[in-house]
């Protein structure tokens, strides 16, 4: 009974329908169609891509990008809002996992293509409304 299904953990493997939507994620162009990829991802499956490939995986969290774009804010909320926004358009997921515990949290990671990044700090700094975050 020391096994983690045996203490009721139950940790899904990678189906093939993931693996054929990480390929087709590498592969697609059309912003739509990547959107809905990503939307269908479970976050299990891109927390274990980007463990497994650390700084080759097709996936980057939100957070170090506005950081990374001179931006100072824990509130992710409104630079995801605007990499949504009509005209920017900028694949960008959310998972939302609940931590259980004395008071269960829900917690929200907000990720997008690695390959993306670039266009997302982009598209970031030229909206005004994010200005008072500047660093």
């Amino acid at each position: 009974m020391g096994t983690l299904k045996g203490w009721g953990v139950n940790i899904p493997r990678e189906r093939a329908s993931y693996r054929e939507a990480l390929k087709q994620l590498e592969e697609e162009t059309d912003d739509k169609k990547i959107q809905e990829l990503l939307d269908g991802l479970p976050y299990f499956v891109i927390r274990y891509d980007i463990a497994k490939k650390k700084e080759a995986s097709q996936f980057s969290s939100l957070s170090p990008l506005i950081s990374g774009a001179g931006f100072r804010s824990r509130d992710t909320l409104p630079f995801a809002t605007s990499l949504k926004a009509d005209g920017v358009g900028v694949p960008i997921s959310v998972k939302e996992i609940v931590v259980e515990g004395a008071k269960p949290q829900t917690l929200r990671y907000y990720v997008l293509l690695s390959r993306h990044k670039e266009r997302a700090k982009k598209a970031l700094k030229e909206d005004q409304s994010l200005q008072r975050f500047q660093r």
